[in-house]
C-alpha cells in the first residue's frame, strides 16, 4: 500500500535472478557508453574551442547538460504520473537517444568515425604509435605512409590526435557500397 516504508532490499538477492543480473548490466553499459560519448565530445570541444573561449565553451555546454538532466527529469516524472511502465520509459529514452546519435552521425561524421577508429585500434587491436608528438596540433601538414594500403587511413586516424583527410584512388572512392564512408570519413579522390 502507499505510504508504507519499505525494507530496504539486499543486492546479493537481486543479483542472483536474472532480472536483477540484466538490470545490473544494463546499467553498467548505459554508464560505460556514456563516458564513450562524454569524454570524446570534451575532447572535442576542447580542441576546437579557442584558447580565449575554451572555459565559456564548457561553462555552455554545461548549462546545456544540466538543462536537459531537468528536462528528462520532469519527464520521468510526467510519465509516471501517467502510469507509464517504467520499461516504456527506457524504451522511450533509448529512441530519443537513437535520435540524438543520429543528429550527431550526421552533422559530424568524422567525429564519429575517428571515435570508432580509436575504439577499434586502442581497445580491440592494441594498436601503440612513436613520435606523433611530432604532428602539429593545428595548422597543415602532410603524413604519406610507406605502404599504401586499404587500412592506412584507419592506422594513422586512430592514433593520430587531429582531425585527418585521407586521399585516396577516386575508384575506391566511387564504389557504390563504400562511398557514404569515405564520403563522411573526408577522404579525398583523386
Amino acid at each position: 500500500p502507499r505510504g508504507t516504508a519499505e525494507a530496504p532490499a539486499d543486492l546479493w538477492p537481486i543479483l542472483q535472478t536474472f532480472t536483477g543480473v540484466r538490470i545490473s548490466f544494463d546499467l553498467l553499459m548505459l554508464a560505460a557508453c556514456g563516458g564513450l560519448f562524454t569524454v570524446p565530445l570534451y575532447t572535442l570541444m576542447q580542441r576546437g574551442a579557442r584558447d580565449e573561449a575554451r572555459s565559456q565553451v564548457i561553462a555552455g555546454n554545461n548549462i546545456v547538460n544540466s538543462l536537459f538532466m531537468v528536462v528528462s527529469a520532469g519527464l520521468v516524472a510526467g510519465l509516471q504520473a501517467s502510469a507509464v511502465p517504467v520499461p516504456t520509459i527506457f524504451l522511450i529514452f533509448a529512441g530519443l537517444n537513437l535520435l540524438t546519435i543520429t543528429i550527431i552521425c550526421r552533422v559530424m561524421p568524422e567525429f564519429v568515425i575517428h571515435l570508432i577508429a580509436w575504439i577499434l585500434g586502442h581497445l580491440v587491436y592494441r594498436i601503440q604509435s612513436e613520435g606523433d608528438e611530432h604532428i602539429p596540433i593545428d595548422g597543415p601538414a602532410v603524413l604519406a605512409v610507406n605502404h599504401p594500403s586499404f587500412v592506412d587511413f584507419w592506422l594513422v586516424g586512430c592514433v593520430c590526435r587531429r582531425p585527418m583527410r585521407f586521399v585516396m584512388y577516386h575508384t575506391y572512392y566511387y564504389k557504390w557500397y563504400m562511398r557514404w564512408f569515405f564520403k563522411a570519413a573526408g577522404a579525398i579522390p583523386i
